[in-house]
């Protein structure tokens, strides 16, 4: 069984009896929640952590969340207490807090995202093309941090996502694999999955404008437009897409990273496992995961999304969300057999 410690101030902190750890690709800031109940008798001694203290999650002296403390709850009666803390890595300043309007001139996403984190001390990490240059860009008076980079994300294709040093990390779908794979009647426990075409569209279109230049005359800045195609959906279903800023790279870019997001979402599968380790470590995301599940009809690759470990009194567990690599990249679309595949 893996132990986990919560080091606040210098202090090291074990004995968890209540753990869920949540780590995603998808959720910004990784969080975390733990609590114990003791018994008064069994108290050696009191745990004084506060809340906004600096705070490092280890799993078997292996970091995997670095970040602040949030909320600390106390309750007790006359036989026992109980002491609950939750935190989030680094990137939840982020989301939480803006401040008055902030203009950013001739740089990329990257350079923006630096500027931006840099007053809380976070780290950018670019593991992925971040595309051209933006014309002038604002984060307006009241728009939090993660709102505004978020938004430039979405426009150069990208994903914004927390590593376990609570750097801010820029990336799309991993190629790394992990060895061990999940399979159906060996180490799954439970699974649920979701087929739909709801939100999916035959076509994608983006159109808009931007300012001529030497390179760009000013009839082809005034109308840049692209579109890709969905070819297993009805082709009267179709989106179109209006970014605030475009490039003439960017309309095609931006097409297929809606449609590959769409795709993907459409079905997303969880599974369950016992213990928080594979083979040779920790389930995290951003890892592609074979799968072998006949009765969903999967014999593929999926990417790992979304971890949550968790520990109660029925043992230490892992819930894995998995989509299909394509919609966190900018890749063609699997073709599908037919109507009843899942993939």
């Amino acid at each position: 069984m893996s132990d986990l410690a919560l080091k606040v101030d210098g202090q090291i902190y074990g004995g968890w009896k209540e753990i869920k750890i949540q780590r995603g690709m998808r959720q910004f800031a990784d969080t975390f929640e733990l609590g114990l109940t003791d018994k008064w008798a069994n108290s050696k001694t009191k745990r004084v952590i506060k809340e906004d203290s600096p705070c490092v999650v280890e799993i078997d002296g292996e970091t995997v969340i670095t970040g602040f403390t949030d909320d600390v709850n106390t309750s007790y009666d006359a036989t026992s207490h109980s002491l609950s803390v939750i935190g989030r890595s680094k990137l939840g300043d982020l989301v939480d807090c803006s401040t008055k309007s902030v203009s950013h001139k001739n740089v990329d996403l990257a350079a923006i995202a630096k500027r931006e984190c840099s007053a809380f001390g976070i780290n950018v990490v670019a593991e992925t093309d971040v595309g051209e240059t933006f014309k002038p860009q604002s984060r307006d008076g009241g728009e939090t941090y993660f709102e505004f980079l978020s938004k430039l994300a979405a426009h150069r294709a990208v994903h914004l996502t927390s590593n376990t040093q609570g750097d801010l990390v820029i990336t799309r779908a991993s190629k790394e694999k992990i060895s061990t794979a999940l399979i159906l009647g060996e180490n799954i426990l439970s699974c649920s999955a979701t087929r739909s075409k709801r939100d999916r569209f035959y076509s994608y279109t983006v159109s808009g404008q931007t300012s001529g230049d030497n390179d760009l005359n000013t009839k082809a800045a005034a109308h840049i437009e692209d579109k890709v195609v969905d070819d297993n959906i009805r082709k009267v279903r179709t989106t179109y897409i209006i970014p605030d800023d475009l490039t003439l790279n960017d309309a095609k870019r931006i097409a297929t990273f809606n449609r590959n997001i769409s795709f993907g979402e459409s079905q997303p599968v969880t599974y369950t496992v016992n213990g928080w380790r594979h083979d040779t470590g920790l389930w995290s995301p951003n890892k592609l995961v074979r799968v072998v599940d006949a009765y969903n009809e999967l014999d593929t690759d999926l990417l790992i999304v979304h971890v949550t470990f968790t520990m109660d009194e029925d043992g230490q567990r892992t819930e894995l969300q998995l989509l299909p690599p394509e919609a966190l990249d900018l890749i063609p679309l699997p073709e599908e057999a037919n109507e009843d595949s899942f993939l």
